[in-house]
């Protein structure tokens, strides 16, 4: 691994103490942090069979019936079907890199060991789930005022809700993904967690029931628009992909020149918009 630049801290060398490679600990705790890679479509299995790193993949349009009267003998005359191309580069290398010095104690050198764990993970996660929010530009249907100036309010949801609906997006595979601040507006709110229905118990779990059958998710990660507002999302599955050319991992090597370790994290990646009409944006403080 390149030594690159820019690298600083202090602490203990761990080319003692942490295996080489980490890859399957930390993809498990990656998979455990991440909350967008579930919502989209993954479309890595594209990427290894096609290789480099920009995939391709037809966009079909939905279709329309026809009524055909059952005495007809003419020749069926088949439509073309509405296709387009969607492009997603699989080019984005996240990196989190440290360096260990080796002045420390064998203790602090153990104690640093599972605490790289750890943060270089959720750094990863973090790092993945704010790339694929930020697709959200790309979605034309968007409710309420960008820059937040009231909070996402039960019939924002609603309406964005009935949107799906209209554009034909399937009942199954649905999220409603709210920041921290929306999510505990609607839990202090009294309209939503009044309306539950399945006995999940809002107020005192703080855990906010689905909505029209749709499981409600928070994370810490979605973007702020360039106006103020922060941006809230209601999904179907084809609205944001992905395809991952390198799962998350660790690896570690030690230099001696430098008497130090370098202890670097990575994946690669990319994401997109797959289908703009299966989301809905929605503002708010």
């Amino acid at each position: 691994m390149a030594l690159g630049t820019g690298l600083s801290g202090t602490g203990g060398s761990h080319d003692l103490y942490v295996p080489e490679v980490w890859s399957k600990r930390i993809q498990s705790a990656f998979e455990r942090n991440t909350v967008a890679k579930e919502r989209g479509m993954d479309m890595s299995a594209l990427l290894s069979e096609s290789g480099g790193d920009i995939l391709r993949v037809p966009r079909l349009g939905n279709r329309t019936a026809t009524t055909r009267a059952l005495t007809s003998f003419d020749e069926v005359t088949p439509t073309a079907p509405t296709e387009t191309q969607f492009t997603m580069n699989v080019q984005t290398w996240a990196i989190d890199d440290e360096f260990i010095s080796d002045a420390l104690s064998a203790q602090t050198k153990i104690f640093n060991m599972g605490q790289l764990d750890g943060k270089m993970q959720r750094s990863l996660a973090e790092k993945f789930d704010t790339d694929m929010w930020a697709n959200y530009t790309a979605i034309t249907a968007t409710l309420g005022d960008n820059t937040g100036a009231s909070d996402v309010s039960p019939d924002d949801i609603f309406d964005a809700l009935e949107r799906l609906d209209s554009n034909f997006a399937p009942k199954s595979d649905r999220c409603i993904v709210l920041s921290p601040k929306a999510y505990w507006a609607m839990v202090k709110s009294n309209v939503i967690p009044s309306g539950d229905y399945s006995s999940e118990k809002s107020k005192e779990t703080g855990a906010l029931p689905r909505i029209g059958g749709v499981e409600v998710i928070m994370s810490q990660n979605l973007p702020a628009h360039a106006n103020g507002g922060r941006v809230n999302l209601v999904l179907h599955k084809e609205c944001l992909a992905y395809a991952i050319a390198k799962p998350a991992s660790v690896m570690n090597e030690h230099f001696a020149a430098r008497r130090g370790t370098i202890v670097g994290g990575d994946m690669i990646y990319g994401t997109g918009c797959y289908r703009a009409a299966a989301g809905v944006v929605l503002f708010g403080k």
